[in-house]
């Protein structure tokens, strides 16, 4: 009988691999009656029957062509319907150049942080905040500097003095984290006034901005506020979306919203023949 050999592969791990398995990982429990560590929308809620119609009329129009490898970018027809949602809904426009298709919106966070954020970089999360994303930073090795939230969103007067002490320091803040519609998991949604100062703090200082809106959709009342993304006038902050609380958690499709010459670095980590080109179609047709 062979003996199994202990794997050799420990001294060949990545900075990013080791910094991993030396992190926690989040687990739920299983007598948890409610889960806030992310949004986890009702499957209950999604539309199953018009999903089949819609995926029935993607094979009829379109054939074996909907089965191939995608565009890099993303399907076409789905980011000109996520430019058009933006103009009904939030009434600025925003071309299909501007778009990258991912995988959920946690991929396009994921494709964010790694295009700007190194080993030993310091970001500002808002605190409390999506922990998945505060991982993941963590996994790139980023130090991790906290601004609380309070009703107005994440309070900007807190990210100036964490942003003045490291240039003191003669240090820098690569990237601002916010959920600035519904904040997971706190709740409230950034004012307009912190908006402006937000972008504002991130020109000033030389910044980015990580704009995460995971939840801007679900709303019962109310106007939806100008997004980071429209009030930037200097190319610093990226915005990501998702139909997963819309339209079903399992299609694992999102979207990095970023300037024109941002999206082929962002996309360089994005390979493998381009993002569920199949259910972009079938969420185009529904």
């Amino acid at each position: 009988m062979s003996v199994r050999m202990k794997p050799s592969f420990e001294d060949l791990l990545s900075i990013r691999a080791r910094i991993t398995r030396e992190g926690v990982t989040p687990t739920r429990s299983a007598t948890s009656r409610y889960e806030f560590g992310r949004g986890a929308p009702d499957p209950a809620s999604f539309p199953y029957d018009e999903l089949v119609e819609a995926t029935a009329r993607v094979m009829k129009a379109e054939g074996a062509e909907a089965m191939t490898y995608g565009e890099p970018q993303g399907y076409l027809g789905l980011r000109e319907l996520i430019c058009y949602k933006y103009e009904l809904f939030e009434k600025f426009t925003v071309d299909p150049a501007n778009i990258l298709m991912t995988n959920g919106s946690g991929h396009a966070l994921g494709l964010a942080f790694s295009a700007v954020v190194d080993l030993d970089d310091w970001v500002i999360c808002e605190s409390p905040t999506f922990p998945g994303a505060v991982n993941h930073l963590l996994r790139h090795g980023a130090k991790v500097l906290d601004a609380p939230v309070d009703r107005e969103g994440i309070v900007t007067s807190a990210v100036r003095e964490r942003l003045a002490a490291l240039k003191q320091q003669g240090r820098r803040c690569k990237v601002i984290y916010t959920i600035p519609n519904f904040q997971n998991p706190s709740g409230p949604t950034m004012s307009l006034q912190r908006r402006k100062e937000l972008v504002s703090l991130a020109s000033e200082f030389e910044t980015m901005i990580v704009e995460d809106d995971a939840y801007g959709e679900l709303r019962f009342e109310g106007e939806p506020l100008p997004s980071l993304y429209e009030l930037d006038q200097s190319g610093r902050v990226v915005r990501t979306g998702t139909l997963s609380k819309i339209l079903g958690a399992g299609t694992r499709l999102g979207w990095l919203c970023a300037p024109r010459e941002m999206i082929p670095i962002v996309q360089r980590f994005n390979f493998g023949g381009g993002v569920s080109p199949f259910m972009s179609r079938v969420a185009t047709y529904y």
